[in-house]
């Protein structure tokens, strides 16, 4: 996990060596987790990157601007 900051925006990195995901696979009913990270990052003006890789792992980059209304 990687957490960095710049002058204009925060960048979070997690990756795991488990077992992966299909994305294009179906999802339980009751699994909203990514759906509703990825809600919540966009509403802040930032942006989720899901990179699976089936029995690799999986990598999350989140980045999040620090001025979201660019005042």
């Amino acid at each position: 996990m990687t957490l960095v900051f710049s002058t204009r925006e925060a960048a979070l990195r997690v990756r795991d060596g488990g077992r992966g995901f299909n994305p294009e696979g179906d999802r339980r009913p009751e699994s909203f987790g990514l759906q509703s990270l990825r809600e919540r990052v966009e509403a802040l003006g930032g942006t989720v990157c899901i990179r699976p890789a089936p029995a690799e792992g999986t990598e999350l980059e989140v980045r999040l601007p620090l001025d979201p209304g660019g005042a």
